[in-house]
């Protein structure tokens, strides 16, 4: 028995010279979820640059003006699309992106959480009111910091929108 064909769900933009190597030693090969821009792979995936707009869009729509995102690791083009898309969309309304410039290594709750201080360090003055993190784990980081920095996180919220609290810091 071979290999009929192989789908991968975690490329890197790193791994582009492996992957394609090993694409043509398949019979058929697919990139999912992740893209590689160039690589000439075949792919399927979803608009993350439309994910990060639609991310900005809701928190604006809640009456947020101090925004910040939480990149996931530059390595991998979905957090790229996501944040360009975040960071256009809040520039277009004329929000404050108070986002720090880097971004994890890892997808952990340790990267969210140490982003997420930075974040907060960085903008003591004016903090964020709203957080977008690429990466659910990122996301429980941000807010178990958030909690230890005596901020009142949300407990609550469903992006359909009814429920949200903004947190205090």
């Amino acid at each position: 028995r071979r290999v009929d064909a192989v789908i991968t769900t975690a490329a890197r933009i790193t791994d582009r010279h492996l992957l394609s190597s090993f694409a043509r030693r398949v019979p058929a090969f697919v990139l999912a979820v992740r893209n590689i821009t160039g690589s000439g792979l075949p792919y399927i995936t979803q608009d993350d640059r439309h994910g990060g707009e639609l991310a900005a869009e809701h928190v604006i729509q809640l009456g947020h003006e101090v925004m910040a995102q939480l990149r996931g690791p530059t390595d991998i083009e979905p957090f790229e699309n996501r944040s360009e898309g975040f960071r256009r969309t809040a520039s277009a309304a004329g929000v404050l992106d108070v986002s720090v410039s880097d971004s994890a290594t890892e997808l952990t709750l340790k990267e969210g959480r140490r982003l997420m201080n930075l974040t907060l360090d960085q903008n003591r003055s004016n903090p964020p009111t709203a957080v977008f993190a690429h990466a659910d784990v990122m996301a429980i980081g941000a807010i178990e910091e958030l909690e230890a920095a005596g901020c009142g996180a949300p407990k609550t919220s469903r992006l359909s929108g009814t429920t949200t609290r903004r947190w205090s810091v």
